[in-house]
């Protein structure tokens, strides 16, 4: 009790009750029970964790990102998508996605876009489709 903190504003990973990452995974809808962010070696990295904690879906991007539309994919390293439908399954968005930014403002460090990609496995398994995904996240 009464111990000193403080809070990194440059780049750790953050969190904000205002922020939002959704969207429909396979025709169900996603939407993120806490969203964290973070900015490593001038990229943006952001999470929406579902309420039990099993799944997940993250998208990263530059953080200097300008508004506009970009073709994602996780073999380029700049713009992709991965979600994680429980602890041992990874799917990546292989040039396959659309990410479009409506507004990032770096100096308050709010970003607002939406999303759409195929998620698929690296080895085996089953696709899946990512539609109608939005984000609007402080970082």
């Amino acid at each position: 009790n009464s111990l000193p903190y403080s809070v990194d504003t440059t780049g750790g990973i953050t969190t904000s009750s205002s922020d939002t990452l959704q969207a429909t995974i396979d025709g169900v809808q996603f939407n993120s029970a806490q969203v964290v962010t973070s900015i490593s070696n001038g990229q943006l990295f952001m999470a929406g964790i579902s309420s039990d904690g099993v799944k997940d879906l993250a998208l990263g991007m530059p953080s200097d990102i300008s508004p506009g539309t970009y073709n994602m994919d996780f073999a380029a390293g700049v713009y992709y998508g991965v979600y994680n439908p429980n602890s041992s399954t990874t799917l990546l968005s292989q040039m396959n996605g659309s990410l479009t930014i409506a507004s990032n403002d770096t100096v308050a460090r709010r970003i607002i876009g939406t999303f759409s990609f195929v998620a698929s496995p690296l080895m085996s398994g089953t696709p899946v489709t990512i539609t109608a995904g939005y984000f609007a996240v402080s970082y």
